[in-house]
């Protein structure tokens, strides 16, 4: 089992509307590294409803989370976000958002 196993097993147990208090708990931000092992195991679990959730967040602080991953520096944080980015589900969601992102990537 590796962390992202244990937090995907994690994510699937918490009630879809719980997850915000979990992500704002163990995201590892603000800091200088985000819990990639977090990031990957929401973008496997996440779906549109959850996403939408949480940027529908009166908390600043999630609503803003994926887009700091995003501008992060750090080249394990960028890898993983380009992959994350690739999900049909987020494309589905907002194409127009994930072509901007992906384009701030390159």
């Amino acid at each position: 089992m590796t962390k992202v196993d244990d937090y995907r097993r994690l994510l699937r147990k918490l009630p879809k509307g719980d997850w915000a208090d979990f992500l704002s708990e163990n995201s590892g931000l603000p800091g200088p590294r985000g819990n990639l092992e977090l990031i990957h195991a929401v973008g496997e679990e996440g779906s549109e409803r959850v996403v939408r959730s949480l940027e529908a967040s009166d908390d600043e602080y999630l609503k803003s989370a994926m887009e700091k991953w995003l501008a992060s520096d750090d080249r394990d944080v960028a890898w993983l976000m380009k992959q994350n980015l690739k999900k049909a589900r987020l494309t589905r969601m907002d194409a127009e958002w994930v072509a901007i992102q992906q384009a701030s990537l390159a």
